[in-house]
């Protein structure tokens, strides 16, 4: 199949997000393992360019409550992410994939946890812009 030469995407975006697998039961490791495998299995070389973390990454998950620091900021789980998230973050584009990120722009999370990203707009597009 090949695609015309117009400018546009020649396939749709490919990527791999945690959700459908893992719901928000996830934690380092499965994106390290998930970016290796998409290597060494030849997805990268397919196409596929992305790997998503989905709901669920941020501290104080299920709680009701996302943990935001001084600044405003969401911080991550760190027994999920005890390495941390720029840690998985260079990992994932040192394995030649882009990272993608979960976020809402409503005052909570699907599970209720809140605040999201309503009323924390700049802060939250700082933080996802860092890496």
């Amino acid at each position: 199949c090949r695609g015309l030469e117009n400018g546009l995407a020649r396939t749709p975006p490919m990527g791999w997000s945690s959700w459908n697998a893992f719901g928000r039961d996830f934690n380092e490791s499965v994106f390290y393992g998930t970016a290796d495998a998409m290597v060494s299995n030849g997805m990268r070389d397919a196409g596929y360019e992305y790997i998503n973390v989905d709901g669920g990454w941020w501290e104080g998950v299920d709680t009701g409550h996302i943990v935001r620091n001084a600044t405003g900021h969401m911080t991550w789980d760190r027994q999920k992410y005890p390495k941390g998230l720029p840690a998985l973050i260079d990992y994932i584009h040192g394995r030649g994939f882009k990272y993608g990120h979960y976020t809402d722009a409503g005052k909570q999370a699907c599970n209720g946890d809140r605040p999201m990203s309503e009323g924390f707009e700049l802060e939250d597009i700082g933080l996802f812009a860092q890496r």
